[in-house]
């Protein structure tokens, strides 16, 4: 599957809406967006990932419908939050 889809990536802190294609893995598009994901857990539309799958290309996870933005984050807890 190669097409392009919009999605809104980010973390705790920043968080923007970038085109990418469906053949990346959510680790290339972190890494091409300078988002740092080691140590956080990652969210594609609010399912959680395990380390294996962010290698896997982007059209293998539940992709929404066009016109729809989907959602890669990155959340790293603070030590403080419980």
């Amino acid at each position: 599957m190669n097409e392009v889809i919009s999605i809104s990536v980010g973390s705790s802190t920043e968080r923007r809406t970038v085109q990418v294609n469906t053949n990346m893995t959510p680790a290339e598009v972190f890494e091409q967006e300078g988002i740092t994901y080691d140590g956080a857990v990652v969210y594609f539309n609010g399912a959680p990932l395990t380390y294996d799958q962010l290698d896997k290309p982007l059209h293998e996870f539940g992709l929404r419908s066009e016109g729809r933005t989907n959602l890669l984050t990155a959340i790293i807890k603070a030590d403080s939050a419980h």
